[in-house]
């Protein structure tokens, strides 16, 4: 019975999966990894294998030192599932992007991810996993305890069927809908602007956002009759007042969850999914939450909201503050200028006050295009296109660097008073 047990599960282990250890590094967590791996035949990759290896050219300090062995971790977990392979990730999974990037992992490669919760006897749970993994199957595991690796992976199995079962029988009642039937229809509407709409062709068509015959000058997509948009409906200029207090609520969660308060579908559903970005699109729209189009002060063209699937891997480097941002932008289709939504709807001011410097700070943005950079007299990283710039002095800043606060001063011990000796009379 042993024999065959052992078999069974080395028969699925052909089936490419991701198996993430996830908790605090330990002895304990790296030794059972490895007992895993080695029954299933799958490579291990551990994260503190690479680290200490990078300390040796990145400051432990830095945000890199902290960042790059998990993106690291990823691309060789990449490689490997492409040679339909499976793999053991030794992981602390410490935050909520790495989990999204891992499941965005997961599903680009069409294979299966299971989280092993790995704790001691005296750990809260809550503080192992602070985020939501509910789309994905999870094991918790007591490392302390006797470990017997034949009867765990069977239990890793038996977690993804059942989970695949919940999965198929849920989109069988309707209660999940299947990506494939829907996203392979869609594309990204890039909207362009129409100042005369007298084209026979649109006369029947309606404005997606206030349901009334179009009039006067409209934006449309460029490649369908699907969306088309009244100016003013597109622009939505009154929501700007007010957007920080008013931000509407799937933008504040990390990952993406959509919850919008009313759902509207596409042309193409048969109901709302959130896994069709036409009717995400259909729905932000229609909802009214941001503008669709906007001006962006020092950027030439105006840019499209864009909206995806928190499953499809659309990612951008924000020109603004060089961060990376996912599923949500407002994007130049000409010039490959993207922005995340808080960058693009609250500009910084024109003109700053730094203090420590006696001139006033311009912000200047550039085209992405000019190979323009500049090392910042704040941080002393180099950036590119967007800056506060001093005119007289050459001096320049991120934006983030320029508007966030100065650190307080440093208190300075009093300076030692020299020794006198006082000499008798």
């Amino acid at each position: 019975m042993e024999i065959s047990h052992e078999k069974d599960n080395q028969e699925q282990s052909k089936f490419p999966i991701i198996i993430a250890m996830m908790g605090p590094s330990s002895i304990k967590k790296s030794e059972i990894s490895r007992k895993i791996a080695a029954f299933l035949h799958y490579p291990l990759i551990d994260e503190e294998d690479i680290t200490p290896y990078l300390q040796n050219f990145i400051p432990s300090s830095s945000i890199e030192s902290y960042l790059l062995p998990f993106k690291i971790a990823s691309q060789i977990c990449s490689t490997q599932l492409d040679s339909k392979l499976g793999v053991i990730l030794n992981t602390p999974l410490s935050n909520n992007t790495q989990f999204h990037d891992l499941e965005q992992l997961a599903t680009s490669k069409d294979v299966s991810l299971i989280i092993i919760e790995c704790k001691t006897q005296n750990d809260n749970v809550q503080a192992v996993c602070q985020y939501n993994i509910m789309q994905v199957p999870k094991i918790s595991i007591e490392i302390t305890k006797t470990f017997v690796v034949e009867d765990f992976v069977a239990e890793i199995f038996k977690a993804i069927e059942s989970h695949h079962g919940q999965a198929v029988d849920n989109a069988s009642k309707g209660n999940v809908d299947l990506i494939e039937t829907t996203f392979t229809e869609r594309h990204a509407h890039e909207f362009s602007f129409i100042e005369d709409h007298s084209i026979s062709s649109f006369e029947k068509l309606k404005c997606n956002c206030c349901q009334q015959l179009i009039s006067g000058k409209i934006y449309k997509c460029a490649e369908c009759d699907e969306f088309i948009l009244h100016k003013a409906c597109a622009e939505l200029n009154h929501k700007l007042i007010g957007l920080r207090e008013n931000c509407p609520p799937f933008l504040k969660k990390d990952p993406f969850d959509y919850d919008f308060p009313k759902q509207y579908k596409c042309n193409l559903c048969q109901k709302f999914s959130k896994f069709c970005s036409d009717c995400l699109l259909q729905t932000h729209i229609q909802s009214t939450f941001l503008p669709t189009i906007i001006n962006y002060e020092g950027h030439v063209h105006a840019l499209n909201f864009i909206i995806m699937p928190p499953w499809v891997d659309f990612q951008f480097k924000c020109s603004k503050c060089d961060r990376v941002g996912n599923s949500i932008s407002y994007k130049c289709y000409e010039c490959n200028f993207d922005l995340h939504v808080d960058c693009a709807l609250l500009p910084p001011p024109p003109i700053v006050k730094y203090e420590g410097h006696e001139h006033a700070l311009n912000f200047i943005i550039m085209p992405p295009w000019v190979d323009f950079q500049f090392k910042c007299s704040n941080c002393d990283r180099v950036g590119n296109s967007i800056s506060y710039k001093c005119y007289a002095c050459n001096f320049y800043l991120h934006v983030d660097c320029a508007l966030l606060p100065l650190p307080p001063p440093q208190l300075q011990p009093p300076p030692l008073r020299p020794w006198v000796r006082l000499s008798r009379h």
